[in-house]
């Protein structure tokens, strides 16, 4: 005879079968799981072996290899779709891969080029994070946050890394007004990145 649970001291219509119980608990453990682990879920895989990098990106943006010849470093584009007829600025992650330059020899060099080379394209970008990241490949790297003083204009994130005398440099760029929207998707984006 199975075993019986009886609620509230009633056998009719309450009493649950534990044989029912225990599978459909498993089923909905391991669905999660495969859900949580991107089986089932939201993200696809993009592996570039040119830079020895692989990462993972929401299933509905679309990918760009090479997007622009003129600059071979920047080695892909990941494009969130668009959100309607009106929306006018497409966020976007992009990964820039370079030798490290001559004079810049460790992570804090490439962070501080990276602050440098932002603040200076863009005259009003204020920084308003600085810190230290490490990936769940246990790679460490530096994540640096910008703002425009302007309303209605970019927040850009960018997270460094330097591995084997290489920069490896991922920029996410969105208007303000819809960063924060984003930014779980692309931590999540960030956090899969690996060296292959």
């Amino acid at each position: 005879m199975p075993l019986e649970i009886r609620i509230n001291g009633s056998s009719r219509g309450s009493v649950f079968r534990i044989f029912w119980v225990i599978p459909l608990a498993v089923l909905l453990l391991i669905g999660g799981c495969l859900i949580y682990l991107g089986v089932l879920g939201r993200y696809a895989s993009y592996e570039n072996k040119d830079f020895d990098f692989s990462i993972k990106y929401p299933i509905d943006w679309s990918v760009k290899v090479k997007p622009d010849p003129a600059h071979p470093e920047a080695s892909v584009v990941f494009l969130s779709p668009k959100e309607g007829g009106e929306d006018t600025f497409i966020e976007n992650v992009n990964i820039v891969v370079q030798d490290l330059p001559g004079d810049i020899k460790d992570l804090q060099g490439l962070a501080k080029q990276a602050v440098d080379q932002l603040t200076s394209t863009f005259k009003d970008l204020q920084i308003l994070q600085n810190e230290p990241i490490t990936v769940l490949s246990g790679l460490e790297g530096q994540k640096i946050i910008f703002a425009s003083k302007e309303e209605n204009s970019l927040k850009i994130m960018t997270v460094v890394f330097v591995v084997n005398k290489r920069s490896y440099q991922i920029f996410f760029t969105a208007i303000l007004s819809s960063f924060d929207q984003y930014l779980p998707l692309v931590n999540d984006m960030i956090a899969s990145f690996q060296m292959i």
